[in-house]
């Protein structure tokens, strides 16, 4: 298991790397390495700002998992706390930047512009009357999402309303404890100090630790050669890595919730943990991801 000092200089070295690139404006070294939280099973997390496309890298150094967003430079440009009040849309793509620089290293920033993002962002998030407000439209947007739920398609309400209860109700438990969500695979235990609320989440997602680790195996094997490929590397570089470390709802949750967004949800059922009943299950899940947006704020 490497040290945080190990981790610190491998990461260090990946950035200076995508600093090197003549196209690259600005580097930071995200995470828990950044923001000094390493756990045994912290991997490397790197933003890249350039003069190009929106584009994602990842791999292996030395055996740690390693992954970059890269941006385009425009995504620098002045800072914006009443965007960043918003929640992002439920099903849409929230571009991450707030959480991602949030307490962030830059690493190369010649023109300064990223390191006056971080400082913006350090600022909202240690506001803990602007944290709140944040919170609680999370929470509004995130009730009104669950209210249309009630009228859709079983699969589609319970995929989707798993995804309430993270993005919307979980972020905003931490925005209550003044700091953002992070380390998304280990979702359930970091929760150990609310126990209602993790017992909550681990039932909206069907989890049942070693166990259902073993069932999603199991339940992976059975779907389509490709959709095993495109998942193989977040299973072999993410995935298996936390379930290693006792984080076995957290790894399940990982793909739990991701797969029906990156496939289409019929395409994925056995790894879903769907019930006979599918409209007795939606009823559950509803109400329980509502209780944890009812308990997300104290």
């Amino acid at each position: 298991m490497p040290d945080y000092a190990q981790l610190e200089s491998l990461a260090l070295q990946r950035a200076q790397d995508y600093a090197s690139r003549p196209d690259t404006v600005a580097v930071a070294v995200t995470g828990s390495i950044a923001r000094g939280t390493v756990w045994p099973g912290s991997d490397i997390d790197l933003w890249v700002f350039h003069e190009g496309p929106e584009a994602f890298e990842d791999g292996l150094i030395k055996g740690i998992y390693w992954e970059a967003d890269i941006r385009p430079a425009a995504w620098l440009e002045g800072p914006d706390p009443k965007r960043w009040l918003e929640p992002p849309p439920l099903n849409g793509r929230a571009d991450g930047v707030f959480e991602a620089i949030w307490g962030c290293r830059v690493v190369h920033d010649p023109a300064g512009r990223l390191g006056a993002l971080k400082q913006a962002i350090d600022r909202c998030v240690a506001d803990r009357a602007w944290l709140h407000r944040r919170a609680e439209r999370f929470l509004g947007y995130g009730r009104g999402c669950l209210a249309a739920l009630a009228y859709a398609d079983p699969l589609h309400a319970i995929v989707l309303a798993r995804c309430v209860a993270t993005e919307y109700g979980i972020t905003a438990y931490w925005m209550g404890q003044g700091r953002l969500l992070t380390s998304g695979s280990r979702i359930p235990e970091q929760l150990e100090g609310a126990p209602r609320l993790q017992a909550l989440y681990r039932a909206v997602f069907s989890l049942t630790g070693q166990a259902g680790a073993e069932e999603m195996l199991a339940a992976l094997r059975t779907l389509p050669a490709a959709i095993q490929e495109h998942v193989r590397s977040d299973v072999e570089w993410e995935v298996l890595p936390v379930w290693r470390h006792g984080c076995y709802d957290g790894g399940v949750r990982y793909l739990r919730q991701g797969m029906p967004h990156w496939f289409p949800p019929e395409q994925v059922r056995p790894v879903l943990a769907l019930e006979p009943d599918l409209e007795a299950q939606k009823e559950r899940v509803l109400a329980q991801a509502r209780e944890i947006l009812d308990l997300a704020l104290p």
